[in-house]
């Protein structure tokens, strides 16, 4: 079974008790799947993995988004502040979304890691 199978798998199981989707996949994670990225779900992960990915993708794609969109307003920020601020939005959301993630995993009773995972035989 291949990754992409077996997380289709595992969304439909948990969206069958009750959860939902933009739950199980966040944007910045679909965002890596669809780049070929095969990193496990959000609720697999652990607290620094998920610091990691979070951090450096929302401040990432802050300055990417929010850089061009400064400059076509002509707010006249230079470059680095820009920088900085992507690393502030980076870091607020590498402190705020693993506490958010790993408080659904509770939540919701999510054990084990990614490679244990199996899926229902009847597929949901």
């Amino acid at each position: 079974m291949s990754e992409r199978q077996k997380r289709e798998l595992y969304f439909a199981e948990y969206v069958s008790k009750g959860m939902k989707k933009s739950l199980l996949q966040p944007p910045l994670f679909r965002l890596l799947w669809r780049l070929g990225i095969d990193v496990p779900p959000p609720h697999f992960l652990s607290g620094g993995m998920l610091m990691a990915i979070y951090g450096i993708g929302s401040g990432v794609l802050f300055v990417l988004l929010f850089g061009p969109l400064q400059r076509l307003l002509e707010y006249r920020d230079t470059p680095q502040s820009v920088l900085g601020q992507g690393a502030v939005v980076g870091l607020l959301f590498a402190l705020f979304m693993p506490f958010w993630v790993l408080r659904q995993r509770d939540e919701w009773q999510i054990k084990g890691s990614w490679r244990e995972y199996e899926p229902p035989v009847d597929g949901v």
